[in-house]
């Protein structure tokens, strides 16, 4: 099942509410009162400002991780600009790292398939007594 953010959900915001400058001149993500409507429109809970302070340093450190990948993705393809599925393809693999980890037990699995082939086919082995 692929994960899919449709860019058409934040076509109508601002960029300025995407993007601005904090006080101590560090570039943030969001603005808290931004992030405080949209949490309000997925919760009936109340948040405190200190669990919206680390909800916005947890969403610039995911957004990071998402842009390096896709830069990553982007660079293996011989490109410098990052494409839509550039980030699509880092946000499948943050998702869903089972798929990931299945890939590398299975990478694994052929590896010491090869390996006992190997082992079986060793001089050493058949000197044995």
């Amino acid at each position: 099942m692929a994960y899919n953010v449709e860019a058409e959900e934040f076509q109508s915001l601002d960029e300025e509410e995407f993007e601005h400058e904090d006080d101590d001149g560090a570039i943030r993500v969001s603005r808290k009162g931004t992030l405080s409507k949209f949490v309000r429109t997925k919760t009936s809970s109340r948040v405190t400002n200190g669990a919206k302070d680390m909800l916005m340093a947890q969403l610039e450190q995911i957004t990071i991780m998402l842009v390096k990948r896709a830069e990553e993705v982007c660079a293996s393809q011989g490109r410098s600009t990052i494409y839509d599925s550039d980030l699509q393809t880092a946000y499948e693999e943050l998702m869903q790292p089972h798929e990931f980890i299945d890939k590398i037990i299975l990478e694994l699995d052929n590896q010491k398939e090869q390996l006992k082939i190997v082992a079986q086919a060793s001089l050493v082995r058949h000197m044995e007594v």
